[in-house]
């Protein structure tokens, strides 16, 4: 058995990037180790690819967590990795980050049960390539510093287990990591921190994702994820018993019914309204939804937003002449796009039933099951009883 396990979380993430990754842990010096390697709900085509990838090497451990159609939940993905690992100790990694040859052989002597390990990581710039002489770059790159705790944490398994693992209330981006060292260290476990230039590490960029980018939570989650942070810094356990559950296809009743087209009820949203819009449709669809029975589905239809990125191009230069015969179309357009974003009871519907949906899942507790569709075409969310 090895003594150390090093768990990943994964979704639709471009396999280059991937397989430098494995491909660094592969080179290691010191080869005491295995990986879990926890495949979030990728589609299929990236589903493929990833097992593919894993396939090619003996230390990998592959699962896919059924979530399609959910949001990216780090903590799920990880709890379901820590509560399968062998190892005695546990490596919470970035699946992003290439490992120097000496990484594990760095740290594997100083491994405690009483100190969890962190370790800053250097940033590569969007086009390097380079990759065989990385570390004669290092004075070029710059470094995560000594505050954030997501890119490479080390601790006992033991201590994941006692306090069940990550809180799995946090998702789509961020507290998880924080959250879970405030909890350790209330256990009265020390964290210390690793060199950053012995065994360097390197976070491979990709596009930004996070809280900087707009409409990337439901209204208002970063706020609640925080709020809900504050307000359980005390409390060590979290998550109920099923923590790091691993859904099967048999378990995704609204994948089903998705799959079937067998709905309960579709409801239509409208494009505009008011304040009295946004009422009628809060109770129609939680009315619908108190009518259902165990297993049924709602399918709810949200109109796109059509953006200059995800028009067609056609039609793009078709606004462009029209706006141009046309000044008071443009005059108009702004007029309603003001009243749009500074009337404060005014009906944005994807905003407004997003709100509603992610109040019903993550706040009552109310709803089994639920699949997200969107695309340059869809917005669609499937929620069951």
């Amino acid at each position: 058995m090895n003594k150390l396990t090093i768990v990943f979380g994964y979704k639709d993430r471009g396999i280059h990037r991937i397989k430098r990754c494995f491909e660094s842990l592969k080179a290691q010096t010191l080869n005491d180790f295995n990986v879990v390697l926890i495949d979030y709900g990728s589609d299929e085509y990236y589903s493929a690819k990833i097992q593919a990838l894993c396939s090619q090497y003996p230390f990998i451990n592959y699962r896919f967590n059924n979530t399609r159609g959910m949001p990216w939940n780090r903590s799920h993905a990880l709890n379901s990795g820590i509560k399968i690992a062998t190892g005695k100790y546990i490596l919470l990694g970035d699946i992003d980050l290439i490992y120097s040859s000496n990484f594990i052989t760095s740290f594997y002597k100083k491994l405690n049960s009483d100190i969890q390990f962190y370790k800053p990581v250097y940033w590569l710039p969007e086009f390097f390539e380079d990759w065989s002489n990385l570390n004669q770059h290092l004075t070029t790159f710059p470094h995560s510093g000594f505050s954030g705790k997501g890119g490479v944490h080390i601790i006992k398994k033991d201590i994941l287990l006692k306090i069940k693992g990550f809180d799995e209330f946090y998702c789509f981006w961020g507290v998880e990591d924080r959250d879970l060292n405030a909890r350790t260290e209330a256990l009265g476990i020390k964290t210390e921190w690793l060199s950053l230039e012995d065994a360097p590490v390197y976070h491979q960029w990709h596009p930004f994702v996070s809280n900087t980018r707009k409409d990337f939570f439901p209204d208002k989650w970063w706020d609640d994820m925080n709020i809900y942070y504050a307000l359980n810094i005390n409390n060590v356990k979290r998550n109920a018993s099923g923590w790091g559950y691993i859904y099967e296809t048999e378990d995704r009743v609204s994948l089903r019914n998705l799959k079937k087209s067998n709905f309960k009820k579709i409801i239509e949203i409208p494009e505009e309204g008011n304040s009295y819009t946004k009422a009628h449709i809060i109770t129609k669809i939680i009315n619908n939804f108190k009518r259902l029975s165990e297993s049924e589905s709602i399918l709810i239809k949200i109109p796109s937003i059509q953006t200059e990125k995800n028009e067609d191009f056609k039609l793009r230069v078709v606004k462009t002449i029209l706006s141009k015969i046309s000044a008071n179309i443009t005059v108009y357009n702004k007029v309603k796009l003001n009243r749009l974003e500074n009337s404060q009871y005014y009906f944005i519907p994807r905003n407004d039933v997003m709100y509603l949906i992610w109040s019903l899942i993550r706040k009552h507790n109310i709803v089994r099951d639920y699949y997200i569709v969107e695309d340059n075409l869809n917005f669609q969310i499937v929620i069951s009883k």
